[in-house]
């Protein structure tokens, strides 16, 4: 389940060929990734302290400027040129789905916007069942189909301001705006039972399994706690016999081993 130290591409387009569109300059995959976490930080921080979306070429000719003066005159390409490169690099060609690096993103801003205002927010970790059996038996491409109309499903079935990311693999994560606990856990009932009932290939059914993970604003959360929390309440749906939802639990609550 952790891929976050294995190189993030999508449609071959890397972090170094994004910021080679912007400053012509070739940077190892490596220092591109670490400029490009601070160029999203940098943003962040513009748009906090003006209250306003800051354009992103903006953010990075100030970023190798100024806060890390590389260049003195980076070629900055024009935004929308660059809007199509960045779609390849945040969409997941498979699905149609905003891929990890979008989520954490989209996880960033919306950790900044509920410290602000003192909101909350939750996500769903989803992961179909039996996925390596369905490889198996029927072939990675009958796979592909499952992931495609599972993400077709969970697109339909949300709110216009939740996001769905494909994880990896055959997991999902929705992120959901303003919903605590409860609300969180009543929509992926309804979620998961609905797609359930869905029948996908001549009456055959998928199910999934979902844990959920709550942004807690007196303990200090970072997005990564808050998906260690929902990746173990996933987990315990697993345990539990697949085809549930698990709520994070308890600091004092057992883990059941499986």
């Amino acid at each position: 389940m952790n891929e976050t130290n294995q190189r993030i591409k999508t449609n071959d387009v890397s972090y170094a060929k994004l910021l080679k569109n912007f400053v012509h300059y070739t940077f190892t995959e490596e220092e591109a990734q670490k400029h490009w976490k601070n160029i999203i930080e940098r943003s962040n921080e513009f748009t906090r302290r003006m209250n306003r979306t800051v354009s992103i070429s903006a953010v990075i000719a100030d970023y190798f400027t100024s806060a890390l003066p590389v260049f003195t005159d980076p070629f900055i390409i024009e935004e929308n040129v660059f809007r199509n490169t960045e779609k390849m690099a945040l969409v997941d060609s498979l699905t149609g789905l905003f891929n990890r690096r979008y989520m954490e993103l989209a996880l960033s801003k919306e950790l900044m916007r509920c410290r602000r205002y003192s909101f909350s927010f939750s996500i769903c970790m989803i992961d179909i069942d039996n996925f390596k059996k369905i490889n198996d038996t029927r072939g990675h491409q009958f796979g592909d189909i499952v992931l495609q109309n599972i993400a077709t499903q969970l697109k339909n079935n949300v709110r216009e301001e939740d996001v769905i990311c494909r994880y990896g693999g055959e997991e999902f994560l929705i992120i959901l705006p303003q919903t605590e606990k409860n609300g969180a856990k009543d929509f992926a009932e309804r979620l998961r039972k609905k797609i359930a009932q869905t029948e996908f290939f001549k009456s055959e059914k998928i199910t999934y399994s979902t844990g959920i993970g709550c942004f807690h604003l007196c303990q200090g959360d970072t997005y990564e706690l808050i998906i260690n929390r929902a990746d173990k309440a996933l987990y315990q749906a697993k345990y539990n016999g697949k085809n549930k939802v698990c709520v994070e639990m308890e600091e004092d609550e057992p883990i059941n081993n499986l």
